[in-house]
């Protein structure tokens, strides 16, 4: 079985999802001790949960980064990282690249060169309705998806997205950059 795996840089936490995942999962809760039982509770249902759905959408692993910033509140992303069959063509990595949770948006897609080959990247940015709050407002997130060509007939899915659209050109480059340490073990 091909594994694909990439470079995060610090900050980002990691979350295998389909080998190790619930290690981690206790790793990070008994590291929560200083906030009380409860909150250790919550966050391991939470992240039990959160393993479950990303297993059932074909996540094989996920990555977060949350830091503080002083103007705009936090600036948030994160990595879903996925293998899918496929033969690797363009065509088909175009499909993968822009379809994906959220399909028919309008979208920017060019080819980049990855040391894995030629991969397809695609951008858009959406209104979540998913995240619609109280008030009825809903903020606008940014998505970019790269459908990596991998051996024995595989496809690579890396899908960021972020709410952070202030920071967007840095979590972009920031996104290509984790793309091109993409390797096969």
């Amino acid at each position: 079985m091909t594994t694909l795996q990439l470079n995060f840089p610090e900050p980002w936490a990691l979350l295998p999802v389909s080998d190790g995942g619930p290690a981690v999962v206790e790793e990070l809760v008994a590291g929560m001790a200083d906030v009380g039982p409860d909150a250790q509770d919550a966050t391991r249902q939470y992240l039990t949960s959160l393993l479950g759905a990303l297993t059932q959408i074909g996540v094989d692993g996920f990555a977060s980064l949350t830091v503080p910033d002083g103007d705009s509140g936090i600036v948030q992303a994160f990595c879903a990282v996925g293998v899918t069959r496929g033969s690797g063509m363009h065509d088909e990595l175009r499909t993968i690249a822009e379809n994906g949770l959220h399909p028919g948006l309008d979208r920017t897609t060019t080819t980049v060169p990855l040391p894995l080959g030629a991969a397809v990247r695609s951008s858009a940015i959406r209104f979540a309705d998913e995240l619609v709050d109280d008030d009825g407002l809903a903020p606008y997130v940014a998505e970019v998806r790269f459908a990596v060509p991998l051996p024995d007939e595989r496809i690579g899915v890396l899908h960021f997205e972020t709410l952070s659209l202030v920071y967007l050109q840095e979590l972009e480059r920031l996104f290509d950059t984790i793309a091109s340490t993409a390797r096969v073990t």
